[in-house]
């Protein structure tokens, strides 16, 4: 939040109207907020500077209200699924969660990419057609909707959207430029979940979360496998 000398919420311009959000912020920004209010805000300090002091948080509450929020988070745990052949959980990272939230809404936007990561096989037969030593993974890039609970610094939150899914196996080529792909296939799905942010007073964020994937599928090595199942773990990021 900027912050904003007391003196000037309550002068007016040289025109003699009130100034705006905007024009005090074109001119005042101290460097540090809490410690500029904490030293204007004792029992010693006189009506108008009290009178002042209660100007200036009105108008950030009012420039606040008027900003959007969101955070931009990194979770990482555990993936399990339910029919994805020999594969029954996978080392999960978010390469990102981010959520948007508007001015005066508890509903967020959020936009995240998932990884899995597993060295089983969903088909794990001898002479087939993947071997040992080949990886499996499962990326997920999520679109929907989040409503974050309550407005302090504990919100807990439910939300879901849409999903698209891909699923492949890598096997190592030697060479030292990493995997080739052997085979892969995608689809559309869902997903609903929930979990809770912790938020500090430097907008530092420490979270949990829960989420199910559900109605995708994949073909590889020609047989089909279902890819729904539960994503959970922490979240670390931070609040804006």
């Amino acid at each position: 939040m900027l912050a904003l000398p007391l003196a000037a919420c309550s002068a007016p311009l040289q025109d003699g109207s009130d100034p705006t959000v905007l024009e005090i912020q074109e001119l005042y920004a101290p460097e540090n907020p809490e410690v500029f209010v904490e030293e204007h805000s004792g029992a010693g300090n006189s009506g108008e500077q009290r009178s002042e002091l209660t100007s200036y948080r009105a108008l950030n509450a009012r420039d606040d209200a008027e900003s959007w929020h969101g955070s931009i988070a990194f979770p990482f745990g555990f993936q399990s699924t339910d029919d994805f052949g020999d594969v029954d959980e996978m080392a999960n990272i978010g390469l990102f969660d981010l959520a948007i939230q508007p001015a005066g809404s508890p509903v967020s936007i959020v936009v995240q990419l998932l990884g899995g990561y597993s060295s089983d096989l969903p088909i794990d037969d001898p002479g087939g057609p993947f071997a040992e030593g080949d990886d499996t993974l499962l990326t997920q890039f999520n679109l929907g909707l989040r409503y974050m609970l309550g407005s302090g610094k504990v919100r807990p939150y439910i939300g879901g959207g849409a999903s698209f899914v891909d699923a492949s196996v890598l096997a190592d080529d030697n060479n030292g430029y990493g995997d080739d792909e052997i085979d892969s296939d995608s689809d559309f799905a869902g997903w609903f979940g929930g979990g809770v942010h912790f938020t500090s007073r430097g907008g530092f964020l420490l979270g949990v979360n829960v989420q199910y994937l559900f109605g995708a599928e994949a073909n590889l090595g020609g047989r089909e496998f279902e890819l729904d199942g539960f994503t959970a773990g922490l979240v670390i990021g931070y609040g804006f």
